[in-house]
């Protein structure tokens, strides 16, 4: 079993790992993202982040993502990029800071570098013009777990439950 992340605007953009692989994958964007948020928007990639992880931890069931999911919008588009290649950036500096269960770093590397050239690769043009920018979830409800950091979703902490 396992998961991939991809990128659907250009052919043949992903990168399968297996389920270890995909859960520390999953931590380091998560704990990165809850370190840097400042803003709603940027707290609710951390909760998204997060939900994922719980997805996968809890069930194996696909807790991967296209680059297309990501809550973008046209009016902060440039700022929400921003937001995101700095938390690739952080993660790729410490691939295994933070860890639960570490899966070797040259695989969730190689995965960190696909999606920072995808999200790097990104342009405005690409996002829908009615796109809302808007996660499913109420960022104003952001916490996190004072023990591992990562935010919490509605189950708790994705590592600590």
């Amino acid at each position: 079993m396992g998961d991939q992340i991809s990128n659907r605007a250009i052919p043949g953009a992903s990168v399968w790992m297996s389920n270890g692989a995909v859960r520390t994958f999953l931590e380091n964007l998560g704990l990165r993202a809850a370190e840097l948020a400042t803003s709603d928007w940027e707290r609710g990639f951390a909760v998204w982040v997060a939900e994922h992880l719980d997805v996968h931890r809890w069930s194996y069931s696909p807790s991967g993502f296209d680059v297309a999911e990501l809550a973008l919008s046209r009016r902060d588009f440039y700022a929400q990029k921003g937001f995101l290649l700095s938390v690739v950036d952080r993660a790729l500096a410490d691939p295994d800071h933070g860890c639960d269960i570490c899966f070797p770093s040259e695989v969730v590397v190689d995965a960190l570098r696909a999606l920072r050239a995808w999200l790097a690769d990104l342009s405005v043009d690409r996002i829908a013009e009615d796109a809302t920018g808007v996660w499913a979830h109420d960022p104003v409800a952001w916490r996190r777990c004072e023990e591992h950091g990562l935010c919490f979703t509605s189950y708790g902490c994705p590592i600590g439950h």
